[in-house]
């Protein structure tokens, strides 16, 4: 009897089981995941190359790019999601492909998407025409020259420093004919003759005779008719360009007194000093007034706006020019270093006293509006002011010249460079032409 009891209480237990298990079960299925967007793309070819652009899909970390030939995969490429948007450049080769993209996402949360629909690639390579080569006017291929035993035609071309050609002025001439060259115009100037050499070395020409032969380079003079220089820069009228650059280091390379590096530390704060404050000067880059003592670089440097590291000078000459070198805050400096002035996008602020007064990245330096344009007058200077600079092309210096002259007309001269190029030429004897005349710059590089 104890027996059968038993076995009816073990029964009971098993059956109990059975039903929660029924009712409740056991959850054994994974959790579910979200699927990636089949992402989209398009194509560029070139020869045997093909850019892939990817429709980026939210939450994918990266792209995989699918070759196929013969309906097999051939290659795959893992693409970033920044190399999707710019477009990834996979080398194909000669032939017929399949391409495919697929969405890769390295989280938990969601799968890989599938693999989009293929697009067909066919890269063929292109037939060059026959090019003649012609022997006493007939080509192997027997097609004759229709220019055979014609006379020679030549270009005219014209270098017109800011000029305007007339319409009617001859672009070519035929070999034994006689032209006569028309004036070019220019706003305040006055036209002063052709000249087959970019230094108007020799006679400037008006007509191209009928003996002449082989192209032609003609360069436009001009007279200013607004500006006679006087005094000081008598020597610069009726020259632009070269002429004028060597015109101006020669005026501005007489009587000198240069300042050596030390006495910069006692010049400087007279040079620069506050128009509103003499007890205190104005720092490069920061605009900041700071006590015009010289504090060994606790407070301030000796700026060379023309990195030395870039030039061909250390702490004399250019080096020393108290034209060139200016006072910043010391820290600045430092982050500075030897970079180019440039354009920034999306660079890494300069802060001088928790003040944002530049951007950086690792090519460039581009300092606030109000000081492009005193930066750009001093590297003209330099420019000028020294012979060694003609080995130096002002990329080292500057991401153009055309930016510098941009710098130069967007931010004017002020008051404080005008006060500035007086004192420097009182303590120095040479003055900053740029900031005496701004229109010079223009009339040299523009």
């Amino acid at each position: 009897m104890k027996i059968f009891s038993k076995i009816i209480k073990t029964i009971c237990i098993m059956f109990t089981l059975v039903v929660l298990f029924t009712l409740y079960g056991c959850d054994t299925t994974t959790p579910q995941t979200n699927q990636l967007q089949t992402p989209s793309f398009t194509t560029v070819t070139k020869d045997k190359n093909v850019v892939v652009f990817i429709e980026t899909v939210f939450n994918s970390d990266n792209y995989h790019i699918y070759v196929y030939q013969d309906d097999a995969i051939k290659n795959k490429f893992n693409v970033t999601s920044e190399e999707a948007i710019m477009g990834y450049t996979v080398y194909l080769g000669y032939g017929e492909f399949e391409l495919a993209v697929q969405a890769v996402s390295n989280s938990d949360n969601y799968s890989n998407s599938l693999v989009s629909k293929r697009k067909t690639i066919k890269l063929t390579e292109t037939i060059k025409p026959h090019e003649h080569v012609f022997v006493d006017g007939i080509c192997e291929c027997g097609e004759a020259d229709p220019n055979y035993n014609l006379p020679n035609v030549f270009s005219i071309s014209y270098v017109l420093n800011d000029g305007v050609l007339p319409s009617n002025a001859p672009r070519s001439y035929t070999e034994g004919e006689t032209v006569f060259l028309v004036e070019a115009t220019k706003d305040n100037y006055e036209f002063d003759g052709w000249y087959l050499k970019s230094d108007f070395s020799g006679e400037s020409i008006s007509v191209i005779s009928n003996k002449t032969t082989g192209d032609i380079t003609l360069y436009a003079k001009w007279k200013s008719n607004d500006v006679e220089y006087t005094g000081y820069y008598a020597d610069a009228n009726d020259l632009i360009g070269t002429n004028l650059k060597k015109a101006l280091r020669t005026i501005i390379s007489t009587g000198v007194s240069p300042t050596s590096y030390s006495d910069l530390k006692s010049k400087l704060p007279y040079t620069d000093a506050s128009l509103t404050d003499s007890s205190k000067m104005k720092l490069l880059y920061s605009n900041h007034l700071v006590n015009a003592k010289w504090d060994d670089t606790a407070t301030w440097n000796r700026e060379h706006v023309w990195p030395k590291s870039k030039g061909w000078f250390d702490n004399s000459g250019a080096g020393s020019d108290i034209h060139h070198i200016r006072p910043e805050n010391t820290n600045v400096n430092s982050v500075r270093g030897n970079l180019a002035f440039g354009e920034v996008s999306n660079g890494t602020a300069v802060k001088c006293c928790g003040e944002i007064i530049a951007y950086k990245n690792s090519s460039y330096f581009e300092p606030f509006d109000e000081f492009k344009g005193d930066c750009a007058r001093i590297i003209f200077y330099v420019l000028v002011r020294y012979s060694q600079s003609d080995s130096y092309n002002v990329t080292n210096v500057a991401q153009s010249m055309q930016m510098l002259l941009d710098w130069h007309e967007a931010d004017p001269v002020d008051e404080f460079e005008l006060q500035r190029n007086e004192r420097c030429y009182s303590v120095q004897k040479n003055r900053n032409p740029f900031i005496d005349h701004p229109e010079f710059a223009d009339m040299i590089w523009g």
